[in-house]
């Protein structure tokens, strides 16, 4: 099982402890527990991003296998509590130890990771890294009451006239409005973020073509944002690991749709377990996804800034 957009990997290693053996070769057994953690590790070389492993032994294996777990892989045990389910009616809990597996090629190898295993481990979204997108959608005058005024100049014939573009997000605005109650909760809920490359590059276009009320937005909106390189990651999340955040992304070969921008921006964001990023940039996470990268992410549709040609509606 791969989880957390394949950070890590699961594997179970037998139901019933009687079938475990250290080494298959040595029994009539399938389950070698050094063959196929030494199986998982080799095909791990090839995913995009080193994976944590995490193996569940049934317990009452064998004592050897404990012993060699952590003098042949230095992997550290964990323990982990069953959720709690409402009904009764479920199966019985799978009676197991469970093993935190740091392969060779892993940035954290023969570091002491067992204070710092729930961090790691943490997928709860606590931060949102906003890209530029994002930003622009958040202080629109489209996304902020314009969209219904703008709607009966379009349908008018008023002058200036609007683009396609722009007309399509207006009747899309219209129809689902992108500031819904559960977007804005979810924005006060969580910690807002943002890469220096990406508030240069929103900030460059608000001052630019902005309209008074979305650089005003801009202002309050920036109150409440940090910026991703400016936070202490270790200090923040209790976790000296984060100290050091290798960006997976930033050795990809660069094309039309992945450029620097994009992959620094959506590449620190991937960085954080409890991050996901927020975008209208489809392109490059479906482009991701052709070569089996997926992100944390919150895909919205785009909504572009009026800028002062609309002022006066």
């Amino acid at each position: 099982m791969i989880c957390f957009g394949g950070r890590l990997w699961i594997s179970v290693i037998a139901r019933k402890a009687s079938g475990v053996n250290w080494r298959a070769a040595c029994t009539d057994s399938k389950h070698g527990v050094k063959e196929k953690l030494g199986a998982i590790i080799q095909a791990s070389k090839e995913n995009p991003v080193s994976p944590l492993i995490l193996l569940c032994i049934p317990a009452g294996a064998p004592d050897l296998i404990r012993e060699k777990m952590n003098s042949k892989f230095h992997a550290v045990e964990i323990f982990l509590e069953y959720p709690h389910f409402a009904t009764s009616n479920r199966s019985l809990c799978y009676e197991a130890t469970f093993w935190i597996v740091v392969p060779p090629h892993h940035p954290y190898y023969k570091q002491n990771i067992k204070p710092s295993i729930h961090q790691l481990l943490d997928n709860t979204v606590k931060y949102i890294n906003l890209d530029t997108s994002t930003l622009l959608a958040l202080v629109s005058d489209l996304t902020n009451g314009k969209a219904s005024k703008l709607q009966k100049h379009i349908e008018n014939g008023g002058s200036p006239k609007v683009s396609n573009f722009i007309t399509k997000q207006v009747y899309e605005e219209q129809q689902e409005p992108l500031l819904s109650p559960e977007f804005i909760k979810m924005t006060e809920r969580c910690h807002l973020i943002v890469t220096s490359a990406a508030h240069f590059h929103f900030q460059e276009i608000v001052q630019k073509i902005g309209s008074q009320g979305e650089k005003k937005r801009t202002e309050a909106l920036m109150k409440r944002i940090r910026i991703f390189e400016e936070v202490d990651w270790a200090s923040e999340l209790h976790c000296p690991l984060f100290a050091s955040l290798p960006n997976r992304l930033a050795t990809l070969p660069r094309s039309n749709t992945l450029k620097a921008f994009p992959l620094e921006v959506f590449g620190l964001g991937d960085t954080i377990p409890c991050m996901v990023t927020a975008t209208s940039n489809q392109s490059v996470v479906r482009a991701l996804r052709e070569q089996n990268i997926f992100l944390r992410v919150i895909l919205h549709p785009p909504r572009s800034l009026l800028t002062n040609k609309f002022e006066f509606l």
